[in-house]
């Protein structure tokens, strides 16, 4: 678990005519309304000097928290999607003349300075897929059985996005990168069922799909039009939090089990079996 200044969230303030000694107190200001709450201490003891680190995580934490992203319009190009996301929080600190209380009542306080500022967090929601996962060219075998691909879906972190991409066509992969844990919801598309009478992935009942460990259904129903399969991999969108609160929200994981049964009356062809992929991302 890493501290939120890891993650570029950092502050200082500079005080001036402050006392030798005192205290210094804190509340939220994110909601533009007088009723912002009681005030909070922000360290165990008294201050001193005209100097103050502001690197506490749960303070940085909360703060963040304080409001939900603003999405900006979704960006869609090769194999992959996003959405900008812009976070607004203030806070407000105000001085006084001991440090005793853990908190004080908002009309209680007696402040020798107030002061507050703007705390503006941007990051990018990004999803890399594959455009289409191969089964190889032995499909159309005369054997019993199922060729199956298996693609791990993973929400990460920055310390991982070097990493991110797709895999291959045969070994593929989907990573959600979501540096302020935001809530999303990446859905699968369903192959139009009318394409072909003969191609395997077209068929009716016969390309299987399952999430994790739930029994397998067909992603090509018998229908004219695409329909998205919910919640490939989901977070609620109540739960935006930075990294110092992952221990509640911890990243999230799937695997997506795609699964093509052999048969001797699919279409001739002698290039892989490649399935096409329809995903949508959504807040």
């Amino acid at each position: 678990m890493k501290p939120a200044p890891s993650l570029g969230i950092t502050g200082e303030l500079k005080l001036s005519n402050v006392p030798n000694s005192y205290g210094l107190y804190y509340r939220y200001n994110s909601n533009g309304n007088n009723d912002k709450g009681e005030w909070h201490r922000y360290s165990s003891g008294a201050q001193t000097g005209t100097s103050v680190k502001l690197n506490q995580e749960s303070l940085l934490a909360d703060l963040n928290d304080q409001t939900k992203a603003i999405a900006g319009d979704v960006k869609t190009e090769a194999q992959k999607i996003s959405y900008p996301l812009t976070k607004t929080s203030g806070i407000e600190f105000a001085t006084t003349a001991d440090a005793k209380a853990a908190t004080i009542a908002a009309d209680k306080i007696e402040t020798t300075a107030t002061f507050n500022f703007t705390l503006q967090v941007k990051a990018t929601l990004e999803v890399t897929v594959p455009a289409r996962i191969s089964f190889g060219t032995d499909v159309l075998g005369h054997s019993s059985g199922e060729a199956t691909r298996t693609v791990a879906i993973n929400e990460i972190q920055l310390a991982q996005k070097s990493v991110a991409d797709t895999g291959t066509a045969e070994a593929p992969k989907v990573t959600v990168y979501n540096p302020l844990l935001n809530g999303f919801n990446l859905k699968l598309a369903y192959p139009d069922a009318n394409e072909a009478s003969h191609n395997p992935f077209y068929i009716t009942n016969n390309f299987k799909y399952n999430i994790n460990n739930v029994a397998p259904l067909p992603l090509a129903p018998d229908k004219s039009d695409g329909e998205w399969i919910d919640g490939i991999l989901k977070r609620d969108t109540t739960a935006q939090s930075l990294e110092t609160r992952m221990g509640d929200n911890p990243l999230k994981e799937s695997s997506l089990q795609l699964h093509l049964p052999y048969r001797n009356d699919y279409q001739i062809s002698t290039d892989p079996y490649e399935a096409p992929m329809g995903w949508q991302l959504t807040l």
